[in-house]
């Protein structure tokens, strides 16, 4: 009869996790916000009370857009009366 006995390895140690993938991982998240992430064009420089809208269509080329802000400025050295700001910059009635 052969003896049945087993040898421990001491303490049984969980091995550490790899980080092999880890920068697959990141580089893939990275990646997928920066496909996803719509840049913002344009700041207004005056506030704005948007109005809600009802209806919405898909703009076919958004390079034609032009943005269109009336208010009055945020920061005081732009003056305290209402003023148009056409894209980044701001216009006169004339």
């Amino acid at each position: 009869m052969l003896g049945g006995r087993f040898k421990k390895k001491g303490k049984g140690e969980v091995p550490a996790v790899s980080t092999a993938s880890l920068p697959d991982i990141i580089f893939m998240l990275l990646f997928f916000f920066m496909v996803t992430t719509v840049m913002k064009q344009n700041d207004p420089l005056v506030k704005v009370a948007a109005p809600k809208a009802d209806q919405v269509q898909k703009l076919e080329n958004k390079s034609l857009v032009s943005y269109i802000y009336i208010g009055v400025p945020n920061k005081g050295q732009f003056g305290k009366l209402p003023r148009i700001q056409l894209n980044d910059a701001f216009a006169d009635p004339d």
